[in-house]
């Protein structure tokens, strides 16, 4: 991404990851499509190390993942 923004020519890449550098035309997105990875993300946790702490971070996340629905992506929660 670096090297596209110093116009070295062009990136691919997560556009969720890119997203403040779109926001201020750091970067440009010359296609409007984009095209699922397939990829997900996943927070993990022992069973015991069930907190409030961690619950008010995962709400935190969650609601973090909902800035970036434009560009769509998601966010999975799963509990062991």
């Amino acid at each position: 991404m670096n090297a596209a923004q110093q116009g070295f020519g062009i990136a691919i890449g997560d556009v969720t990851l890119a997203e403040q550098d779109l926001k201020l035309n750091r970067l440009i997105r010359p296609y409007s499509k984009s095209v699922a990875s397939g990829q997900s993300y996943y927070l993990l946790r022992p069973e015991q190390a069930q907190s409030g702490a961690i619950d008010i971070f995962l709400a935190w996340l969650i609601d973090q993942s909902s800035d970036s629905a434009s560009y769509g992506t998601e966010l999975e929660a799963l509990e062991q």
